[in-house]
């Protein structure tokens, strides 16, 4: 099923892309100049398909791949896409052979294929890091001067204390070695020795403590947890070791891993979304480009089959029906965290340059300006 997809998204995207291209280049471009209306936008706005069938070849060859197919991200949005190219390709058909007739019901059936992968989209994981960071649970002190290493080399043994407890390590020779943590996480768990020594100093943390010393130390936390030891480099110094927030397996590959930093840089994350459900932001981008510019064309389309286009009870119909359409795109843009701000883009390219053509009537200009503005400022939500 998912080869079968793949092969239908590949080929659905190669004619979407071929068909109004080489017609145009073999000099049967799509008639549209005859079906001109009072809400189409200026012929230099329709430059936006460039950055449109980039995006979507980039989305197709992302989920064509072998590492791509099998995703979830794949088998919610390859058939809608897959559909809604070989829409789009029927509509350049169809406008070529001069059946302008069939092109108001291909091109909303586009649009709505689109919007339909594009809110299937909405439920994938989010591509916002997933893990929790890990904060260490002591202070840390440091005592080392200026460029010089501190080397954790502890002979005692660990002996470890209750689940989730943290205890504290003596080194069995106060004069002589510095401190260190040591903790026995279990397998698939991640450890990260965090320290704080003064600027240039260099500090290491052993794990595999020898025998000989009395030191306890936070037992082993369950598989995919991350634990913060936090060292305090002065001789004879205690330390202590804690673990922190456990991290959800999120990744194909396992429990993805946060690990909190030191000196106020934060902490450092990591993300799953992508390695489980494929190029969530390229399917995103193209996918969002597409149905803001077809949502806006589908209105435009319309209108433009009708005989009496230009009588002004249409175009003041068309007026309205271009400010709700701008409403709809922006109540989408405002609830969309995959791929809101590229429907915006190529629908309020398309407003503001239909707002900026002046041989459009006064009341079009300042909907579209008004549509634009409504849409741009549903991306700040």
């Amino acid at each position: 099923m998912d080869g079968a997809r793949s092969l239908a998204l590949a080929g659905a995207c190669t004619a979407f892309i071929a068909v109004p291209n080489l017609g145009a280049l073999l000099g049967r471009g799509e008639q549209t100049a005859r079906y001109d209306t009072a809400i189409t936008p200026p012929d230099y706005a329709f430059v936006v398909w460039a950055p449109i069938f980039t995006a979507c070849a980039a989305s197709t060859i992302a989920q064509c791949r072998p590492a791509g197919r099998h995703t979830e991200l794949s088998r919610r949005t390859g058939w809608p896409l897959a559909a809604a190219y070989a829409a789009n390709t029927a509509w350049s058909l169809a406008a070529q052979s001069n059946r302008f007739a069939l092109t108001p019901y291909l091109l909303p059936a586009a649009a709505a294929l689109a919007a339909t992968a594009h809110f299937r989209l909405q439920r994938l994981p989010s591509a916002a890091p997933a893990t929790s960071a890990a904060t260490p649970t002591s202070a840390v002190t440091p005592t080392s001067t200026a460029g010089a290493a501190v080397a954790a080399a502890p002979t005692s043994a660990v002996a470890p204390a209750s689940a989730g407890a943290a205890g504290a390590a003596a080194p069995s020779s106060a004069a002589t070695l510095s401190p260190a943590a040591a903790s026995t996480p279990s397998v698939g768990a991640a450890t990260a020795a965090a320290s704080a020594p003064a600027a240039g100093a260099v500090t290491a943390a052993a794990s595999t403590p020898s025998a000989g010393a009395t030191t306890t130390a936070a037992s082993a936390p369950a598989a995919g947890a991350v634990t913060a030891a936090a060292s305090a480099p002065a001789a004879g110094a205690a330390t202590a070791a804690a673990p922190t927030s456990a991290v959800p397996a999120g990744t194909a590959a396992g429990a993805a891993t946060a690990v909190g930093a030191t000196a106020g840089l934060g902490p450092a994350t990591a993300t799953g979304s992508e390695a489980a459900d494929g190029p969530i932001g390229i399917t995103a981008a193209s996918t969002g480009m597409l149905l803001g510019w077809t949502a806006l064309a589908s209105v435009v389309n319309i209108v433009a089959a009708r005989a009496d286009r230009d009588a002004p009870r249409t175009v003041a119909a068309a007026t309205a029906a271009l400010l709700a359409t701008a409403g709809a795109v922006a109540a989408v843009v405002a609830r969309s965290p995959h791929g809101g701000r590229a429907v915006a883009l190529t629908s309020a390219w398309g407003l503001t340059t239909l707002a900026a053509s002046r041989k459009r009537p006064t009341t079009v200009r300042a909907a579209a300006a008004t549509g634009a503005a409504t849409i741009v400022a549903a991306t700040r939500h």
